[in-house]
């Protein structure tokens, strides 16, 4: 006998918030990014890490951003996965904020991981 399953793709996404001393400068990004920009081919990253190992994670990160909107300083508030933690370290400095005029402005940046259903699989048989 034979029984048909569906499935639903799970797609991760980069949920991000800025405290107040920078969510002016962090200005208003795309509720989500997916999390494909984390585990971009080239990228230096831990070897093997799947998007199921990034889903739940829920980071802050002391950042100072200078007057260009660059982020100078990253480090990971209450480390857990020194692996993961590194490599949302990595995509977050390579995110911009809006130009400010202080030389270097100093807040946290929260940066969870949620899954989002994608899309429906066809259904296939056991």
């Amino acid at each position: 006998m034979a029984r048909l399953k569906t499935g639903i793709d799970v797609e991760g996404h980069i949920i991000t918030e800025a405290d107040e001393a920078l969510r002016e400068r962090w200005g208003n990004p795309p509720p989500a990014s997916p999390v494909r920009d984390l585990l971009t081919e080239g990228q230096n990253q831990p070897e093997g890490v799947q998007l199921r190992e990034l889903l739940g994670l829920d980071r802050r990160f002391r950042v100072s951003v200078n007057q260009h909107g660059m982020i100078e300083t990253c480090q990971v508030l209450d480390p857990d996965e020194r692996e993961l933690d590194d490599l949302l370290a990595r995509w977050l400095r390579g995110q911009r904020l809006k130009p400010g005029e202080d030389e270097l402005a100093w807040g946290e940046i929260r940066v969870r991981v949620r899954g989002v259903a994608g899309e429906e699989k066809m259904p296939h048989s056991d």
